[in-house]
């Protein structure tokens, strides 16, 4: 859906699926919407299918283009069925005769990603007053889908998110936050996997990977928000975050196993960059388990070329980790050699 070429360009494929998309936040369905009314809209606003039929092929009717594209427009609605971002409604008469057709709509997930990628198209625009039309109402519905699913959620990932996003959207950098995690997080090679729609609402609600909104949002505004909180809230909160970026430090710990040819193109990094932890991190790790306040962290000191565990303050953990320009942080001192103890943060290795 975010395929790029070699050119770095979104490919026809990715754009049609985006054209499918946008096609939801153009038309506020309540009774969805046949395939017919969609193919019909596509041959009019899809760039690959609109310029194709120009010159001799201009005179090739709008049914008969449908039907040459049939297949192909298709099978891209079964696949969004598949990932949760369509869905069929019901069974109704076909526009032309009385057979019986789907009728589909949006998910609520699929209206999200609808409006995400109208914002992320619209980010790039070069007429101004268009983009900042498009940029303010994509904002505004895709706050409307997520505070009016958190209003049903009793979580406290959740609460941080709707006031983490608020922020964001007062200081004028809530659009940029979007478009940033669709063209980090959902495009082709991502270390970060989203694989349908529930995924994606569970992202957006708080529910895992709140690590994805420290890196997008920055330092100044994750502390703006946890100001805001409630101790409990709090509380909840960095025991979420200890336990994600722990768990994280475990899955290197296997790709670590995988063998010294595993490479992570995006970062450039081999499986010797990754320090794998040891059984003193386990154990460390599992002692200190509770403690909210603190994560533990498997690093290195390269002055006595040894392996070293600490336990570092998760406030001071985020700071190094999205305020530093190195892939390799340094998180303490060594309690052998004095050296100086440094980690792959776990915000470096998400892209």
């Amino acid at each position: 859906m975010f395929e790029r070429d070699s050119e770095d360009h979104s490919t026809k494929n990715a754009l049609l699926y985006q054209d499918i998309l946008r096609y939801g936040s153009e038309h506020p369905f309540s009774d969805g919407f046949r395939f017919t009314e969609l193919a019909n809209w596509l041959m009019d606003n899809n760039l690959e299918f609109y310029n194709y039929y120009t010159d001799s092929l201009g005179k090739v009717s709008k049914s008969n283009r449908v039907a040459q594209r049939r297949q192909r427009i298709q099978a891209c609605i079964d696949n969004l069925v598949t990932l949760r971002l369509l869905y069929v409604e019901d069974h109704v008469e076909a526009l032309r005769n009385k057979e019986k057709t789907n009728l589909y709509d949006f998910t609520i997930a699929g209206y999200l990603l609808a409006w995400l990628v109208r914002n992320a198209r619209y980010e790039d625009s070069n007429k101004s007053n268009s983009r900042e039309k498009t940029e303010s109402s994509a904002v505004h519905n895709i706050l409307d889908i997520v505070n009016s699913c958190a209003s049903n959620i009793r979580f406290h990932g959740t609460a941080f998110i709707t006031k983490l996003f608020q922020k964001c959207n007062e200081s004028g950098r809530l659009s940029e936050v979007f478009t940033c995690f669709v063209q980090t997080f959902l495009a082709t090679g991502s270390t970060l996997e989203v694989y349908d729609g529930l995924g994606l609402m569970r992202i957006f609600l708080g529910l895992e990977h709140l690590v994805v909104w420290l890196r997008l949002a920055g330092y100044r505004t994750f502390c703006d928000t946890v100001l805001e909180l409630n101790e409990e809230t709090k509380k909840i909160l960095f025991f979420q975050l200890k336990l994600e970026i722990e768990q994280h430090y475990e899955l290197d710990h296997s790709l670590a196993r995988g063998g010294p040819d595993l490479v992570r193109e995006s970062q450039g990094l081999q499986c010797s960059d990754l320090v794998a932890p040891s059984e003193e991190w386990e154990v460390r790790r599992i002692s200190n388990i509770n403690d909210y306040l603190k994560v533990t962290v498997p690093g290195s000191c390269y002055k006595c070329n040894s392996e070293r565990v600490l336990q570092v303050d998760i406030e001071n953990y985020i700071k190094i980790a999205t305020t530093s320009r190195s892939l390799r942080s340094k998180i303490g001192k060594c309690v052998s050699c004095g050296g100086t103890v440094s980690a792959l943060m776990y915000v470096h290795l998400m892209n």
